[in-house]
């Protein structure tokens, strides 16, 4: 392998990857010039914000160097792109989640107005909630009404973790796909 260099531009990935492993900042700063751009781009096509986008890359560069000691790459591009796809997902997830549990967590509105509009939310959701499969129900208010954990839920319905974690997204998918709209409207509507 060659030796690191002052000008950085003329290594390949591999060989950034190798100096990052080593604690070499300057390969680091160099692997992060040569991906930030496209990192973005991946991220903004699937976050349509571009401050998300922004904390994707520098997540997945953080991520980078955190784990440098231990990190197995063996095509940086590849790799890269592939944890900007995820950590972009998983950015939108935990925004929806947020948004979803803002709207448990809000003060009784002031005006006789926005106690209507919360009444008829919350109708929705509980609605909504109804409209789960029995177990997926079961499950969600589980987690949600009696802050259960994911194991203790397990362990008290006879079923796995796994299935539970699954339960517990197919519920949050429908109920952000049935009221996501409507809670969006009406939370920027009372602030």
């Amino acid at each position: 392998m060659r030796a690191l260099r002052s000008n950085t531009t003329e290594l390949t990935d591999d060989e950034l990857i190798r100096f990052v492993a080593q604690g070499k900042e300057q390969a680091y700063h160099e692997l992060f010039e040569r991906y930030w751009e496209r990192l973005f781009s991946i991220s903004l096509r699937i976050t349509k914000d571009e401050e998300i986008a922004k904390d994707v890359v520098q997540e997945v560069m953080l991520s980078i160097w955190t784990r440098r000691e231990t990190l197995k790459v063996d095509r940086a591009e590849a790799y890269l792109s592939r944890s900007a796809k995820l950590q972009s997902l998983k950015m939108l997830r935990d925004s929806h989640q947020e948004r979803f549990e803002t709207l448990f967590e809000m003060d009784i509105p002031e005006s006789p107005g926005q106690q209507i509009e919360l009444n008829e939310l919350q109708d929705a959701v509980s609605k909504s909630i109804e409209e789960l499969p029995e177990r997926c129900r079961e499950v969600f208010l589980l987690s949600r009404n009696e802050q259960l954990t994911n194991a203790q839920i397990a362990e008290k319905l006879n079923i796995s973790q796994r299935t539970v974690e699954t339960h517990i997204s197919n519920a949050l998918s429908h109920l952000k796909d049935k009221l996501l709209i409507a809670c969006w409207v009406f939370i920027t509507g009372i602030q």
